[in-house]
């Protein structure tokens, strides 16, 4: 724990869930236990562990999150778009401006709710399809061949149509919405 950093828990930790609320800058090292998840609630965000060393640095309006090894899904309260975490990827969330930035040693995504704007700078088609799904709202099926493939693009207030319209044209890809 860094100066000033503050880690509150109940007194039923470890009964059911292993659940812990932070602000400040703290650095954890968790074993994975299925029956028991580790969570980590900030003012602005929820990060589930999966068995990992991560570093979350929070305050009322943002969540910073640093994954050194092992798997973390990271869930803003507000935007409800979870997303996994692996080795080297770090997440800046923004509760005030709605503004998601992930980054990975080869990628980038930036999701803003309030602009109703996505971008994808070398992202994976299976990273870009769970985001589009849950910010549209809709089931996507994304053919098991083409998930490794990776778009670069900006979207402002396109609808989900669109979106999958220029990928597919771009990438010669197969996605499909299946509801809407």
């Amino acid at each position: 724990m860094q100066k000033g950093a503050e880690l509150k828990y109940e007194k039923d930790f470890d009964k059911i869930e292993r659940r812990v609320s932070m602000q400040g800058e703290i650095a954890f090292a968790v074993t994975r236990d299925e029956a028991k998840p580790f969570i980590v609630s900030t003012p602005a965000a929820q990060i589930e562990v999966l068995g990992t060393e991560f570093t979350v640095t929070a305050d009322n309006v943002e969540t910073q999150l640093s994954v050194k090894s092992g798997i973390v899904r990271f869930t803003p309260d507000d935007l409800q778009v979870p997303l996994l975490c692996t080795a080297g990827m770090t997440v800046h969330y923004n509760a005030e401006n709605k503004t998601i930035k992930v980054a990975s040693p080869d990628s980038k995504m930036k999701i803003n709710t309030k602009t109703q704007s996505l971008s994808f700078d070398n992202t994976r088609l299976r990273e870009i399809v769970m985001v589009l799904s849950h910010f549209y709202k809709v089931q996507i099926e994304l053919p098991d061949n083409e998930s490794e493939l990776t778009f670069s693009s900006s979207f402002t207030q396109k609808s989900i149509i669109e979106i999958i319209n220029i990928i597919n044209i771009t990438l010669d890809s197969h996605i499909a919405v299946m509801s809407q």
